[in-house]
């Protein structure tokens, strides 16, 4: 647990130092920045919990076996990996080895085709951060993150703060990280 409380931290302090440089460039042109700030902030945090909305019941579907997904519904699952769904009795698609797995192969597919977004990826991270020891699924998610994520990050042409993060900090993915 502690490799992953330095990766968060590493995530975040990569984050903190590049949000401080767009402000201080940012700050240097006429632009009210405080109030575009929480214009921004606003609309990221409504979207955030649209998303968060859509990846619950995208899970949800998932594990009762819903056929009729589209395909950004496998994306946003990603969010939702660890989370409890209720009306499932807490059950979880980390908690269901063979939907963990299915879900996984389908990423890998997608990766080797050239066709992952990289938010999926970021999705698998932050749900990755939000396992416990009981979840049994920390192995599995790790070894896909650190088997896959260099493939990922190299087809990105845009590479956030986060990717990068990850990126220069692979090793906090190791079966030994420390």
């Amino acid at each position: 647990m502690l490799a992953l409380e330095r990766l968060k931290q590493c995530l975040l302090d990569e984050s903190s130092k590049k949000l401080n440089e767009l402000t201080r460039i940012l700050s240097s042109h006429k632009w009210y920045l405080p109030s575009k700030g929480k214009e921004i902030g606003d609309i990221y945090k409504q979207v955030a919990q649209q998303k968060s909305r859509e990846a619950y019941e995208a899970a949800y579907k998932y594990l009762l076996g819903d056929l009729d997904l589209a395909p950004h519904d496998y994306d946003l699952i990603a969010f939702a990996l660890s989370e409890p769904i209720v009306e499932l009795s807490g059950r979880k698609v980390v908690s269901d080895e063979k939907k963990l797995n299915e879900l996984l192969s389908r990423y890998s597919k997608e990766i080797d085709q050239g066709k992952f977004w990289e938010l999926t990826c970021l999705g698998i991270l932050q749900s990755y951060f939000q396992l416990s020891d009981a979840d049994n699924a920390l192995d599995v998610l790790r070894e896909f993150l650190r088997s896959k994520f260099k493939r990922i990050y190299e087809s990105c042409g845009f590479k956030p703060v986060w990717m990068e993060a990850s990126n220069n900090n692979q090793h906090l993915l190791s079966e030994e990280p420390l």
